[in-house]
């Protein structure tokens, strides 16, 4: 196995997980000498730019944007196109990591080919809907969903209760692999005070950090509701919104007083995470929440409900806190016990030894075993 092609209809310089988690798995493939191609609908912020990752000929197809949701796309079918590339330069192994139209074309081309196929579950595109006044069809996208992947030769998914989900759903040739961190980029030692003014941080304020799409399905007044308990102890708080998205409007309209500093990326984003007292995440769609990550590298303490990543690496009152699915007025009770009894010191240590565990290296063999293994097996 050398060829391998990565079909996505999310890509850097898109800004989402899916785009960054699939980029580092790109590159970790790249350099281990691995050909490797790409195809993916051209981004609404890219012109045929390359993404900021290693040189990997990428194909462009065309795209449509949601009309509900402008800064996600998906790619045309395109079987002809495929046809005539894979035909002339077959892949060794395809791997598919969204379920759009494009991945569809992929999926139906490579099993027409006899080309071995690895998939990614890597959103709950079925919830999304309630968000966006399509709720009625959720049945029906999940149905999808599971047709989808049992058409593959296996499908990665990021948490082990993720697995046990779509296992019991009927799901078949179900393998974890978590999602990795760069814990030379996200560190602690980012964290002094000549940054936190930088970022405008008040020297004595209690930083609330928000860090993904400013969308509806991530909950995010939920943050807000924290945040307004926290004005009325003290007025040493202060509320940043790392990101941006659709529901930017509805958050600025009740939350004026909170900083809104749109995407950051990398180095930036790092120092966000660094600088801040406690990452608010209270987003009940997600299959991992690549941030829970990112803040346990730079010794940022998470509040999460207690599901995906938070699921597997958060100890509640160890390495960070997680309240049950679902309880509201819990999460905003225990947000109050963290900012008035908790000292964060040695849940920041915590915080990091986690994150060192999941290192993208260890990623990155883990899925070259999952690729090598249903290449090997399909072979046989």
């Amino acid at each position: 196995m050398n060829k391998i092609c990565f079909v996505t209809e999310t890509y850097p310089p898109d800004i989402n997980g899916v785009a960054l988690t699939l980029e580092k798995i790109i590159n970790g493939f790249v350099l281990k000498n691995y050909s490797v191609s790409i195809i993916t609908p051209k981004s609404q912020r890219s012109d045929n730019q390359q993404s900021s990752g290693l040189s990997t000929p990428i194909t462009f197809v065309k795209g449509f944007a949601f009309p509900f949701y402008r800064e996600a796309r998906f790619g045309l079918p395109c079987r002809s196109l495929l046809y005539k590339s894979w035909s002339v330069s077959k892949p060794d192994l395809v791997h598919i990591a969204t379920e759009g139209p494009l991945g569809y074309s992929a999926l139906c081309v490579a099993n027409d080919l006899n080309i071995p196929v690895v998939s990614d579950f890597r959103t709950n595109f079925h919830e999304y809907g309630k968000y966006y006044g399509i709720g009625k069809l959720r049945k029906l996208i999940f149905l999808y969903l599971r047709y989808f992947h049992n058409k593959t030769d296996r499908t990665l998914v990021p948490t082990k209760k993720l697995a046990e989900f779509l296992q019991k759903s009927k799901f078949a040739k179900i393998s974890v692999v978590p999602r990795g961190v760069d814990i030379n980029l996200f560190h602690p030692r980012k964290r002094n005070p000549k940054t936190k003014r930088t970022l405008g941080f008040e020297d004595d304020s209690f930083n609330l950090l928000s860090v993904g799409r400013l969308a509806k399905e991530k909950n995010l007044d939920l943050v807000i509701d924290v945040f307004f308990k926290f004005r009325k102890i003290s007025n040493k708080v202060m509320l940043i919104f790392v990101g941006d998205g659709p529901y930017i409007g509805e958050l600025k309209e009740r939350c004026p007083d909170a900083l809104f500093v749109g995407y950051k990326t990398a180095s930036e984003l790092s120092e966000y995470y660094a600088n801040a007292d406690l990452l608010v995440f209270p987003s009940l769609t997600e299959t991992f929440g690549n941030v829970t990550l990112e803040a346990l590298a730079s010794g940022l303490p998470v509040l999460s409900f207690d599901t995906a990543a938070a699921k597997e690496l958060v100890i509640d009152g160890e390495n960070g806190f997680t309240v049950n699915v679902f309880q509201d007025k819990a999460f905003v009770e225990k947000a109050i016990q963290i900012f008035d009894h908790v000292d964060l010191g040695n849940i920041r240590k915590n915080a990091r030894r986690t994150a060192e565990q999941n290192c993208w290296d260890q990623i990155i063999r883990r899925t070259e075993k999952e690729f090598m293994d249903v290449f090997n097996v399909t072979k046989k």
